[in-house]
């Protein structure tokens, strides 16, 4: 399953196998890629305002991922379309650090069509996973930390994970938790409550 932010456009869900969510680093996941997507625009313009260094901190931080940077669009018209001191060399010296200092791979794809292919091969290569944890900035509260922990159980989704901390209060209330109490939270189904029950064995 691919895991697409809500702020990607539209014409890149569309016909894709994923879901939707508010992520707080990246904006794909895929396994254990961790995919930034950045037009040329994007990315230059990130690159001028300096978000793109916290944005890739942000994705090198990201324990149990694998980093990638993707552009999708010609990146050489979008430089020329600008007036940047250095050309071309000044893009080579940033792609430089990005791999070494950040050690962050970049591909590029002409479209969101040759992007789409891509997510949908890596896709095919993970459908033996099972849930995926979603990544969360360094520096998260002892509640945050929380949420995390319990959206590695199997089918549990951060958003779950966070309604069965409110309505247990902790992880301990939670692990003793009988099926009755479990089946009241929003979202959990039987299978879900098996997998809870089955995850504090």
């Amino acid at each position: 399953m691919i895991i697409i932010d809500n702020r990607e456009p539209e014409n890149i869900r569309k016909d894709l196998d994923c879901i939707v969510k508010r992520l707080d680093v990246g904006d794909y996941i895929i396994g254990d890629l961790l995919i930034e997507r950045k037009t040329p625009s994007d990315f230059f313009n990130s690159l001028f305002d300096r978000r793109l260094w916290t944005q890739l901190q942000n994705l090198k931080n990201a324990k149990g991922y694998i980093p990638l940077l993707i552009i999708e669009g010609n990146i050489w018209r979008g430089l020329a379309d600008r007036s940047i001191n250095g050309g071309s060399n000044a893009l080579f010296g940033t792609f430089k650090t990005i791999i070494k200092s950040f050690r962050i791979p970049i591909l590029q794809f002409d479209d969101s069509n040759d992007f789409k292919s891509f997510l949908r091969i890596c896709d095919r290569e993970e459908k033996r996973s099972s849930s995926i944890p979603l990544p969360v900035k360094k520096g998260r509260t002892l509640e945050e930390q929380k949420v995390f922990a319990l959206s590695h159980i199997r089918g549990i989704s951060y958003k779950t994970a966070k309604s069965l901390l409110d309505r247990f209060g902790s992880i301990k209330k939670l692990s003793c938790a009988k099926n009755e109490d479990l089946i009241l939270v929003d979202g959990i189904g039987d299978k879900l409550t098996k997998n809870i029950i089955e995850f504090f064995k």
